[in-house]
């Protein structure tokens, strides 16, 4: 079977678990209290893809977990299609033990704002050689909080296929989290209510510049 075609049958296990949970979740057989019928549609829908023969692990990544949207969202179920509905390959990591995925839910809270300030950080530091040389590495751990993920070959060589952080935001779709429409930097809040509030806002704005 091709890559592609690997991709497109989990995309659609990706959309379908989805589109169970919306529906358990308006049926209230998802609650705060009972995630028992809840599925992650990141544990099922890891695949490989291959750079210049390098093989490498991908999964998925939720801009925000399901226990966050409880707690801070209003509207549990509009909310949570906004941030998981047809996002498959949206939000991506490499899958492999300390990942991006499982150490930016611990140093950031999951904020996706603090990750993009990081990741800049990284692509600074490799501007001047992307080999893991023991100054490259030396520097990463000074300069960058989830250095460690960074520094895992497979994950260290996914991120730097994409040359640059300019080039990482557009080709991964990540600007709308940093800039606003006029170009200016998006000033995110610190309590992470308010920054909850504002992710709903700026993937609701997207959906309405897109359909």
């Amino acid at each position: 079977m091709r890559e592609t075609d690997i991709q497109t049958d989990i995309q659609e296990k990706y959309n379908s678990i989805v589109e169970n949970n919306i529906y358990l979740l308006n049926e209230k057989q998802i609650t705060k209290d009972n995630l028992a019928k809840y599925r992650d549609p990141d544990k099922y829908t890891k695949y490989e893809i291959n750079i210049d023969s390098i093989t490498v692990l991908i999964a998925q990544d939720g801009l925000c977990s399901i226990q966050k949207i409880f707690e801070f969202s209003e509207n549990i179920v509009k909310d949570y299609t906004f941030i998981r509905k047809n996002k498959f390959d949206f939000l991506i990591w490499p899958a492999y033990a300390m990942s991006i995925n499982q150490i930016r839910a611990t140093v950031f809270q999951d904020r996706i704002d603090f990750l993009l300030n990081d990741l800049e950080k990284f692509y600074k530091v490799i501007e001047s050689s992307k080999t893991l040389s023991p100054s490259i590495v030396s520097e990463l751990w000074s300069k960058c909080k989830i250095a460690r993920a960074y520094l895992f070959p497979n994950t260290f060589y996914w991120l730097c296929s994409f040359g640059d952080f300019d080039s990482f935001l557009c080709k991964r779709k990540l600007k709308q989290f940093l800039y606003e429409s006029d170009g200016s930097k998006i000033v995110w809040p610190n309590d992470f209510k308010d920054y909850y509030n504002k992710l709903i806002e700026i993937l609701i704005d997207s959906y309405s510049h897109n359909n």
